[in-house]
C-alpha cells in the first residue's frame, strides 16, 4: 500500500469514528459511482455551545495525487452566516 493510500485509510478511519460519536452525521464518496474514498463527502455538526449548534454542513474533501505531502482540498458547500455580511 502506498504512502498516500495508508494516510486516507487512516484519515477515513478517524472520520468514521467522528461518525459513531455524533460529530460527524454523514460520510460517503463525493461521488457515489466511483466509491473512493480519496474523493469524500462530509456533513458535520455544528458543535454545541456555539453559534453554529444545530447547523448541519456539507464538506468536500479531495485529495491530492501528492498527498500527504500536500493538504487536501477541502470545501465548505453550506452557506454560513458571517457578522460582516
Amino acid at each position: 500500500m502506498s504512502l498516500r493510500s495508508s494516510r486516507i485509510s487512516q484519515d477515513f478511519a478517524a472520520l468514521k469514528k467522528m461518525l459513531k460519536t455524533g460529530v460527524i452525521t454523514q460520510l460517503k464518496p463525493f461521488d457515489p459511482k466511483k466509491k473512493s474514498i480519496d474523493h469524500i463527502a462530509v456533513i458535520l455538526k455544528g458543535p454545541k455551545g456555539t453559534a453554529y449548534q444545530g447547523g448541519l454542513f456539507k464538506l468536500e474533501i479531495k485529495y491530492p495525487p501528492n498527498y500527504p505531502h500536500h493538504p487536501p482540498f477541502v470545501r465548505l458547500h453550506t452557506a454560513i452566516w458571517h457578522p460582516k455580511n
